[in-house]
C-alpha cells in the first residue's frame, strides 16, 4: 500500500510478497526457512506467538545496531506501548522485531440499548441496579442475560469467539484479570488453577447469552453477527467497529467502545487485563547480505513509524491497529475521520473512506472526531493493561492444545475443570518433549517481564 511512497523516499523497490495461509501460518513460514537455501524474502511478517520458536534458531537479525544509526529512534522505540514493546519486540535482550499491528481486545456495545428508558427501568426493577456498560465480568454476564431475555428479533446479549486457536484469548481476558499466568517458575501449568477454572466457567456461562454454535464462531462469523446487529455487546479486537466503514450495516451509528470488564478487588478497584492477541511484527532474516538487511530494516522501520502508521491504523482496509503513543493523539483521531492520504484504491483496497465519516450520525450526538477519540481512548486503556500471549519456544503447541480443550468446554464436551486439567497435562508433556531445562530458561524471560510490569 505504501510501497511507492517509501520507495521514493529511500530508494528501495517492493516486489510482490507471498501471502501465507492464515490457518496454517506457522508451518508455512517455517517451511520458507527450512525449504533449502536462504530465506527467499527480505522482510518476514511474524506473529509474537511464533517469536521464540524462530528466534531460538537465531533466524532474525538483531535490530539494535540499525536503530542506533538513525536519529529519533530512541523516541520511536519508547513510544511503543510498554507491554507490546517488552513482550513482543525483544528476545534475549535484543530488539528483533518492529511492530506494525497493535491488536488488543476492546468491549464494544450498542448505546441505543443502554440508553433505552424502558430497558433502564426494567433492568432496575429486575436487579436493583443501574443499567450501564459492564465494569466487571459478573456484571457483563448479568447484562448479557438481561438483553438476551428481553429483546426480540433474534438479538442476543453478546457473543463468544469459540474457534481455535484464538479462543484462548477470550478466556485469558477473564483469567489474566484474576492473576492467572501460564506456568510457574518450575514450568508447572497454572491454567487449571482455581482462578483459571473460574474464568472458564464464566466464559461457558456467557455462551448461554450468545448466538447458537458460538463455540464454532471465528473471525468472519463474529464480524457478521456484530455488523448485522445480532448482539448488543462483544469483546473483540479493536477494529471490529472499524470494519463497518466498508459497507452500509445496521449497526452503523450505534457502536461505542469501552475498557473490557475485570474482576473487583478487595479494595474496590477493578483489575482488567485485555489480551494483546495475534498482533503482527516485521523481522529481518539473518541470512540476508548486509546491504539487503540495511534496506529491509529501513523500509520496515518507516512502515512502522508514525509518519506512515498513523494513517495505516486509521484505514478500514488495513486491519492494522494502534501500537504507538502517537496513535492515541488528537492528530491520530482526526485521521480516523478522513480518507487515507497515502494510498489510492486498488486490489484489496476497493474504496478509500474514513472509518468515522463526518457526514454520519454517531451515538449521543458525538461528532466524527469525538467518536474517533472515544474509540481510540478505549483502546489505549486496554493496551496499557494488555496481557501478552506466549512468545517462547513451543508457544504454538501450547496454545493449540489449550484452544482444543477450551472449545470442548464451550461445546459442553468437557467441564471447565476437565478441559483445563486435560490441557495442563498436554502442556506438561510438551515441556518434557522440548526439554524442561531449556523451556524453563526461555520462560524466565517472559516471567521476569511480567513481574517488571506488575502482572504477577
Amino acid at each position: 500500500m505504501f510501497g511507492p511512497a517509501i520507495g521514493e523516499e529511500c530508494g528501495v523497490s517492493f516486489n510482490e510478497g507471498k501471502v501465507l495461509p492464515p490457518d496454517n501460518y506457522y508451518s508455512s513460514l517455517n517451511s520458507e526457512f527450512v525449504g533449502g537455501g536462504d530465506f527467499p524474502h527480505d522482510i518476514a511478517l511474524l506473529l509474537p506467538l511464533y517469536l521464540g520458536d524462530f528466534q531460538a534458531r537465531q533466524l532474525f537479525e538483531p535490530l539494535d545496531p540499525y536503530l542506533d544509526k538513525y536519529e529519533g529512534m530512541d523516541e520511536y522505540v519508547n513510544s511503543v506501548i510498554e507491554p507490546y514493546r517488552e513482550f513482543y519486540m525483544k528476545w534475549n535482550g535484543d530488539t528483533v522485531a518492529l511492530p506494525i499491528d497493535g491488536d488488543i481486545h476492546n468491549l464494544f456495545y450498542r448505546p441505543s440499548f443502554f440508553n433505552d428508558e424502558q430497558h433502564q427501568q426494567q433492568y432496575q426493577d429486575e436487579y436493583g441496579q443501574e443499567l450501564r456498560v459492564p465494569q466487571t465480568w459478573p456484571e457483563f454476564n448479568q447484562v448479557a442475560k438481561y438483553f438476551t431475555e428481553n429483546t426480540e428479533d433474534g438479538v442476543y446479549g453478546t457473543q463468544v469467539f469459540g474457534a481455535r486457536p484464538w479462543n484462548f484469548g477470550w478466556w485469558m481476558d477473564r483469567a489474566a484479570s484474576r492473576g492467572v499466568i501460564y506456568f510457574d517458575e518450575n514450568m508447572e501449568p497454572q491454567i487449571n488453577s482455581e482462578d483459571g477454572v473460574a474464568a472458564l466457567e464464566h466464559m461457558v456461562e456467557t455462551t448461554d447469552y450468545a448466538p447458537p454454535n458460538t463455540d464454532q464462531l471465528g473471525v468472519a462469523e463474529t464480524i457478521e453477527q456484530w455488523q448485522q446487529g445480532n448482539v448488543v455487546m462483544s469483546v473483540w479486537w479493536i477494529d471490529l467497529t472499524e470494519f463497518t466503514a466498508r459497507g452500509d450495516f445496521p449497526v452503523v451509528g450505534d457502536q461505542s467502545a469501552a475498557a473490557i470488564p475485570g474482576w473487583e478487588q478487595d479494595d474496590g478497584s477493578v483489575r482488567r487485563n485485555a489480551m494483546m492477541l495475534y498482533n503482527r511484527l516485521y523481522s529481518i532474516p539473518a541470512s540476508l547480505d548486509d546491504a539487503r538487511k540495511e534496506a529491509a530494516f529501513y523500509a520496515a522501520m518507516r512502515i512502522s513509524h508514525p509518519d506512515y502508521s498513523v494513517n495505516a491504523c486509521a484505514d478500514p482496509y488495513t486491519g492494522l491497529d494502534p501500537f504507538l503513543q502517537q496513535h492515541y493523539t488528537d492528530e491520530a483521531a482526526e485521521a480516523y475521520t478522513e480518507k487515507n492520504p497515502l494510498r489510492e484504491t486498488g486490489e484489496g483496497f476497493p474504496k478509500n473512506v474514513p472509518i468515522f465519516a463526518p457526514d454520519k450520525e454517531y451515538p449521543e450526538g458525538r461528532s466524527a472526531f469525538e467518536q474517533a477519540k472515544q474509540h481510540i481512548e478505549a483502546g489505549q486503556v486496554n493496551m496499557e493493561n494488555g496481557f501478552p500471549q506466549p512468545n517462547w519456544p513451543g508457544a504454538n503447541q501450547y496454545i493449540e492444545d489449550l484452544s482444543i480443550h477450551i472449545q470442548r468446554a464451550l461445546s459442553g464436551q468437557e467441564s471447565p475443570q476437565e478441559a483445563l486439567d486435560n490441557a495442563a497435562e498436554k502442556w506438561r508433556n510438551t515441556v518434557d518433549e522440548l526439554g524442561r531445562d531449556a523451556q524453563q530458561q526461555a520462560y524466565q524471560q517472559f516471567l521476569q517481564t511480567a513481574r517488571d510490569l506488575d502482572y504477577v
